[in-house]
């Protein structure tokens, strides 16, 4: 399970390359948009003599590191990233479409392997395996119109691991710390997140608020497996300005109008704490804000919490609006969920509500729920009208709870 973790000072430096706004980027973005007769040139990049993609483009490449060409690349210039290994972390200053062609990003000792602050608007990543990051393998941050597709980003989150790297430190307050997990989103929007397989790092996908709203994307036909010390998606509210007092405040913060739909998410958070996808928000001052996402076509099976779990644990928080529908989902909360006490959920479980806080209103239907004990556990004052028309096949109770 994701609990609140402090700022990163790695992130505000990163936030802190942008000189202009998201609203000036987009403006820029679209004036600066190359006429099929002023598009800027393709940049190869090819870091092994040994290549030999696309006919010998590869022998006659500009730049032998992905950094050098970033830094060199026109406004919606395509970057083609030759077979090899790179020990890089990429900082994109400048929407590019970056596609490896059998191309590794090897982050040993380096805090991510791509990051994607504000300036890198309008960007695609697509078709690397990104490994050994202390934090994130992929981190956007303040971002719009991002597009993270068909890579593997595995193995990452080695802070979690390694004693002194801040953002991965185990404290009383932060027990199981989620690193970043393999691909964040802080604080961006209208992104996506596609095709990508997000395997063995600390957790798989994160997105959260802490630098501002994180809304209108799509994490969408993902395998997220074996993610053993978090949760296989998680969307958790972590600015207190979300919803202060319980009220949702969409200009300033929150995690809300989101679709996690149609991915694998299987064997997540076994040795921490983690479900299939996780819904959370635990600020205790303020109030955070998760809502009006829709989690949709999933298959969620094995995971150390429930499939889906819904955590809400202080009053004033907003966790309405949330759509859980058309999943399937097996056998999961496999290490059991203590987190509602006394609501202590021992048992397999499909789909896990708790909440601390004010009455909340969410959907659960048409999902098919089998091969657990409980079906759906619920704990907290619901608004239970939106839970029906689930099928539960093998499941010895249906629904515990109001």
């Amino acid at each position: 399970m994701h609990v609140p973790s402090s700022w990163r000072l790695r992130v505000l430096a990163a936030v802190a390359l942008s000189t202009v706004g998201l609203a000036g980027l987009s403006a820029a973005s679209a004036s600066a948009r190359p006429t099929r007769s002023h598009r800027p040139p393709t940049l190869i990049v090819n870091g092994s003599i040994l290549s030999g993609y696309g006919h010998n483009r590869c022998s006659a490449a500009g730049y032998t590191t992905i950094t050098a060409a970033v830094a060199a690349a026109a406004p919606g210039s395509r970057i083609i990233v030759c077979p090899g290994t790179y020990h890089e972390d990429v900082t994109v200053t400048t929407p590019v479409s970056i596609e490896g062609i059998h191309a590794t990003v090897d982050a040993t000792g380096l805090d991510n392997g791509f990051t994607l602050p504000a300036p890198a608007a309008g960007t695609v990543v697509e078709g690397f395996k990104v490994q050994n990051a202390l934090g994130e393998g992929i981190l956007a941050v303040s971002t719009t119109d991002v597009s993270i597709v068909d890579n593997a980003v595995e193995d990452n989150d080695k802070g979690v691991r390694q004693p002194g790297y801040l953002p991965c430190e185990v404290t009383p307050e932060n027990e199981f710390p989620d690193c970043g997990e393999g691909v964040h989103l802080m604080g961006t929007t209208n992104s996506q997140i596609i095709g990508n397989t997000i395997r063995a790092n600390a957790g798989g996908v994160l997105m959260t608020d802490e630098t501002g709203p994180t809304d209108g994307n799509i994490v969408a036909h993902n395998r997220v497996l074996d993610n053993v010390e978090d949760c296989g998606i998680t969307l958790a509210g972590h600015n207190p300005a979300g919803a202060p007092g319980g009220v949702p405040n969409p200009a300033a913060a929150g995690v809300y109008g989101n679709l996690i739909a149609d991915n694998v998410s299987t064997g997540n958070g076994v040795k921490g704490e983690g479900g299939g996808v996780l819904l959370a928000s635990c600020i205790p001052i303020g109030g955070g804000a998760v809502y009006n996402n829709t989690v949709s076509g999933n298959f969620l099976e094995g995971n150390a919490l429930a499939g889906v779990t819904v955590h809400n644990h202080f009053p004033n928080q907003d966790l309405n609006g949330n759509r859980i529908v058309n999943n399937r989902i097996g056998t999961n909360n496999v290490n059991g969920d203590p987190d509602f006490f006394p609501a202590v959920d021992p048992s397999t479980t499909g789909i896990f509500v708790g909440t601390a806080g004010n009455p909340l209103t969410i959907t659960i239907t048409h999902n098919v729920i089998f091969s657990n004990a409980i079906g759906i556990f619920l704990t907290g004052p619901l608004n239970t009208e939106q839970i029906k028309h689930n099928v539960f096949n093998g499941v010895t109770t249906d629904v515990v709870g109001p």
